[in-house]
């Protein structure tokens, strides 16, 4: 496992805030999930392929 250090605005860190109380879990713990939903997202916008991924140039 590696870490990583982002800076949030205050808003940005009273919004995980928020989210985790509503959730139950600490601001830290939803950060990981919201970094892979946007890394999908952004594969799927470019067609990029997961680094690993043995399908070449045909749909996985």
């Amino acid at each position: 496992m590696n870490e990583l250090i982002i800076r949030l605005s205050d808003a940005e860190r009273a919004e995980c805030a928020d989210l985790a109380d509503a959730t139950g879990r600490t601001p830290e713990e939803p950060a990981p999930d919201a970094v892979r939903a946007r890394l999908r997202a952004e594969r799927d916008r470019v067609g990029a392929r997961p680094s690993g991924s043995r399908c070449g140039t045909r749909p996985c």
